[in-house]
């Protein structure tokens, strides 16, 4: 009778929750919303994947680094489907803190290791912006939503920190990186045949959109505005180091490391993403450091080897075609272009400000009766310097007070307007203190294995996207931009856990 009882319940329970999901799905479908039906599949598939919490941080990273980009340029029907994303990454978080309380209450569970200062950094950077949030905005959908374009995969550093993940998985999230790296060639080739050519036109350059900005690969873009180009570039230069950092220790022939590069490297030269003028030298620094330090001379060969990728990639840039009916530019005039849209008294494309004019504006306008302490502090809540139309919040200080000028353009720049000092200086304390716990990982891994590649590679990939802030503000919102980064700074936090290093 007991045995009776024991296996019926459960079943009439799982009867009740099925048909309960049905209802769920059959109200949805009624609505005609797909984004609805979406919503609830995220969350069902969380729920169930909760006993799996490796499967679901996977479901996180490949959703963040393609689900999501890829939905949004080709069903952009279902644009919104990196709120499912943020769905499962909830849940991700849930389970990593349920799993770690847990882990604690056992005897066998083992001390806890002290935060390390990143985790403190992102504690405080968090703080400041919920608080920036609310003291200006209260509790209001803006709010909710700029906050969620903040942290909406930050619970990818939870699972890092408190799931009892095994080495081998952690290092298999690295290797992903190349594989995605060499994924982009084969949509970037698309987007550049199929999709360009529908955005070169006059009418489309008279509203300030670049042709080239479409590609993407599979990180977010609209045929109507930007993209995530910059986002994509990283992943690249980042997917190159990893390369090199196997070809350093014997993992891979210089013939593959070369084809590897090509197809690292061609997405690049043709979406003309001129950041990588600076972020390659970077990161080919921080992958040769070692060697560098031991024989300064070698430094002159590695500019050597920088110059042999870059100056063919510029001149590369110089021959893309250019939207509407511009004429093509020397490489000298495309210097001169590129020098005065960036650093010098031109706004770059339609919007007033550029990368450095963006910082005394905001100066001026603190120092004007207009600004506050308050918010030179606290800035005035997490969205206030996004521009872009579009999403579910449509309020913010930069569209409806400066509307045109392009206020976060950078994003050292949209955080001091959204967060204030104290949000910019926090932001910097966590990407300063992920470069330095990564260089302390690295001395203490034996040279020459996976490990020691792999966070090679984070160390680059952090130094890249630290600098990325004053280059493009996809800090602030980009789901792709922002998975990758927590992706690099969990593992580095996983494998800290391995050391115990302080």
């Amino acid at each position: 009778m007991t045995t009776r009882a024991y296996t019926t319940r459960p079943t009439w329970q799982m009867a009740a929750a099925a048909l309960s999901a049905a209802m769920l799905f059959g109200i949805a479908a009624s609505l005609g919303s797909p984004l609805l039906v979406l919503f609830l599949a995220a969350s069902v598939m969380a729920v169930f994947l909760a006993a799996s919490p490796l499967a679901l941080l996977w479901l996180v990273v490949i959703g963040g680094l393609i689900l999501a980009g890829v939905a949004e340029l080709y069903l952009p029907s279902i644009r919104q489907a990196r709120w499912g994303v943020v769905i499962v990454s909830m849940g991700l978080g849930i389970i990593a803190l349920m799993t770690w309380a847990l882990q604690r209450k056992t005897a066998a569970a083992p001390r806890p290791a002290p935060w390390p200062p990143v985790a403190v950094w992102a504690a405080v950077f968090v703080a400041v912006a919920l608080f920036s949030g609310l003291f200006n905005l209260g509790v209001t959908l803006d709010t909710v939503v700029g906050f969620k374009g903040y942290f909406q995969v930050w619970s990818i550093l939870l699972g890092f920190a408190l799931l009892p993940l095994r080495p081998v998985s952690a290092e298999r999230f690295m290797a992903f990186l190349v594989w995605l790296g060499l994924l982009q060639l084969p949509f970037v080739m698309h987007q550049q045949f199929i999709l360009v050519p529908q955005r070169s036109g006059a009418a489309d350059a008279a509203k300030g959109m670049v042709a080239q900005d479409i590609l993407v690969g599979t990180f977010t873009g609209s045929m109507d505005g930007g993209g995530a180009g910059p986002a994509m570039a990283v992943l690249l230069l980042v997917a190159l180091m990893i390369a090199i950092g196997y070809w350093r220790a014997g993992m891979m022939s210089g013939l593959r490391l070369a084809g590897a590069a090509a197809v690292f490297l061609a997405p690049l030269a043709i979406g003309e993403h001129k950041i990588v003028l600076v972020l390659l030298p970077l990161g080919l620094l921080a992958v040769f450091e070692d060697k560098v330090r031991r024989s300064p001379l070698r430094a002159m060969g590695l500019l050597a080897l920088s110059a042999c990728l870059l100056v063919p990639m510029f001149i590369v840039f110089t021959m893309l075609p250019r939207s509407g009916d511009a004429p093509a530019l020397t490489p000298a005039e495309y210097w001169r272009e590129m020098w005065s849209y960036n650093v010098g008294d031109r706004g770059y494309g339609n919007a007033i400000l550029n990368r450095t004019t963006v910082y005394p504006f905001w100066a001026n306008y603190q120092e004007s009766p207009a600004g506050s302490l308050a918010n030179t502090l606290i800035g005035y809540g997490p969205g206030a310097s996004k521009d872009a139309q579009g999403g579910i919040a449509e309020h913010s200080l930069a569209r409806e007070r400066f509307p045109g000028y392009g206020i976060g353009l950078t994003g050292m720049s949209g955080l001091l307007w959204d967060v204030g000092v104290l949000g910019a200086l926090a932001a910097l304390g966590f990407f300063v203190s992920a470069y330095r716990m990564a260089r302390r990982l690295v001395a203490a891994a034996p040279p020459g294995t996976l490990r020691w590649v792999h966070l090679k590679g984070a160390e680059a990939g952090v130094a890249m996207m630290g600098v990325s802030l004053l280059h493009n503000n996809m800090f602030l919102f980009e789901i792709g931009f922002q998975t990758l980064l927590m992706l690099l700074v969990g593992y580095l936090i996983y494998v800290r856990r391995c050391y115990v290093i302080p």
